[in-house]
């Protein structure tokens, strides 16, 4: 009994962390922005004819890694806000607010834009291609939950850095003169979508644990102050 009415409370809180979460996240311009260049990503996989004996190939799929960069800045836009309004940090889900909700949000929006990117290229690109677009996203999907979730968050600068590094230095590395030629990762289609899959349930889950560690040790004396980490975008 005691453990259903534990579910139940916690099923509550979580999902009233999540509405919250998009609520203080809700920018029309951010939102229009993020659409408008998703669109254009999928209308240049469409009109690219990229191929995967292309020496620029390892390129494109760089690019296609970090095209979800304005759903991110969207998505933690909404941190400034719940880091330093009082209302946020006493709100009864406040845990889940400031943990496992951002991972949700962020989730949900790079699923949803992941699907569409992934049957844009089953038809735009050669079935070759599908295996690597899967693993790049599957690898962006989980280190863009690591940016969303610890942006403007104390003590979580370093690993943010980190995340955003290696999300944002793909088209950069992939550039470089070693990976001209270079025909993907090399993986089938079965054998992509289980790594993807093992990447996702693990960098999931240890993102899930990192949050939790953060709130118990720095979360619950979480002070209401500005922020100085110069890769997130202010409040608004």
């Amino acid at each position: 009994m005691e453990k259903e009415k534990y579910k139940e409370n916690f099923m509550k809180d979580f999902l009233k962390a999540y509405k919250l979460y998009f609520k203080s996240a809700y920018s029309p311009i951010l939102i229009g922005v993020s659409v408008i260049f998703n669109v254009f990503t999928c209308v240049a996989l469409i009109f690219g004819n990229a191929k995967i004996t292309d020496n620029d190939y390892m390129s494109m799929i760089g690019t296609i890694g970090m095209s979800n960069c304005f759903l991110i800045i969207w998505l933690i836009s909404g941190k400034p806000i719940i880091a330093n309004n009082k209302f946020f940090l006493s709100a009864s889900c406040n845990k889940a607010l400031f943990t496992t909700a951002p991972i949700a949000a962020g989730l949900t929006v790079e699923m949803i834009y992941s699907t569409i990117l992934i049957t844009v290229s089953y038809f735009a690109l050669e079935r070759a291609a599908l295996p690597d677009v899967i693993i790049i996203l599957a690898f962006n999907m989980v280190f863009s939950s690591f940016i969303i979730s610890m942006a403007n968050m104390p003590k979580m600068l370093v690993p943010f850095i980190i995340s955003y590094i290696l999300l944002f230095s793909q088209p950069v590395i992939f550039n470089h003169n070693y990976f001209k030629g270079i025909k993907g990762f090399g993986f089938e289609l079965p054998q992509a979508v289980l790594i993807a899959a093992v990447m996702l349930v693990v960098g999931i889950g240890l993102n899930i644990i990192v949050m939790n560690l953060w709130w118990n040790k720095s979360g619950r004396s979480f002070k209401i102050e500005p922020q100085k980490n110069v890769l997130v975008f202010g409040n608004k």
